[in-house]
């Protein structure tokens, strides 16, 4: 390179150098601004790892639903042959309409099925029902005086009479109950508001969560669970015939 244009290039230099600078200005935010784009994406691809990490950690491990069979206690309520080839488990309201319908369907296939049918009710109150509980715990307090069935049958026969009352009257209502079974009141009055009673129903509703339960009626025949478009007599009866006629 010849003198001239080293010289021409030395004197270039600052304006070339002032030139530049304003473009350099301009540039530096856009760096900072993408630089920071790029920490905060990497922040955030990191915190949904992380979140989804945890997720998989916490969610309960996939299982198949537990047999019914293995969750039968001596507490149960059972009607029916002990020996018999058909265990029907409802997990059952009695607040629920549905329920009270299909207690009139139990009824007639206990009647008609005799010796071979074996029945096991659980209780199961649904949050939305107000006073389901409170009916459960007066068919548990009727049954501390040999007297489950007779009040299940009541509670089922005139759910409409107290199923959208206040829980007071509610209650009133099932003292009435009581006291019409010749059942000893006040005995019965203390069992409502009995630990032990509210902790078999708890259990009962536990059993049916870890069963796959989340409605009710559910039916369990011999351990499976029953689709409810089976829910209707004849269909039924055809169900537990061929569990009869089973090898």
């Amino acid at each position: 390179m010849s003198k001239q244009a080293r010289k021409l290039t030395q004197k270039q230099r600052p304006v070339l150098k002032q030139r530049a600078q304003p473009q350099q200005e301009q540039l530096a935010p856009k760096r900072q601004m993408t630089k920071r784009i790029v920490i905060w994406s990497g922040v955030g691809i990191g915190l949904i790892i992380l979140v989804l990490g945890m997720i998989k950690i916490t969610d309960p491990p996939q299982s198949e639903v537990p047999g019914l069979t293995a969750q039968n206690s001596d507490v149960a309520w059972t009607k029916g042959n002990v020996a018999a080839q058909a265990t029907l488990v409802e997990y059952s309201d009695f607040q629920c309409g549905t329920c009270a319908g299909f207690h009139f369907v139990l009824k007639r296939l206990m009647k008609e099925m005799g010796e071979d049918l074996r029945f096991v009710f659980r209780h199961f109150p649904l949050r939305r029902h107000a006073n389901a509980k409170l009916a459960a715990r007066s068919a548990e307090a009727a049954g501390r005086q040999g007297k489950f069935w007779e009040m299940h049958d009541v509670l089922f026969n005139k759910q409409k009479e107290w199923a959208k009352e206040e829980k007071e009257a509610a209650e009133e209502i099932f003292v009435q109950y009581a006291a019409s079974l010749n059942l000893n009141v006040e005995q019965f009055k203390k069992d409502l508001r009995s630990p032990k009673i509210i902790e078999k129903i708890n259990e009962d509703y536990q059993r049916g969560l870890d069963s796959g339960v989340n409605a009710t009626p559910t039916l369990f025949l011999n351990g499976e669970k029953i689709p409810p478009k089976l829910y209707n007599y004849e269909a039924f009866k055809n169900l537990i015939k061929s569990k009869l006629n089973a090898p």
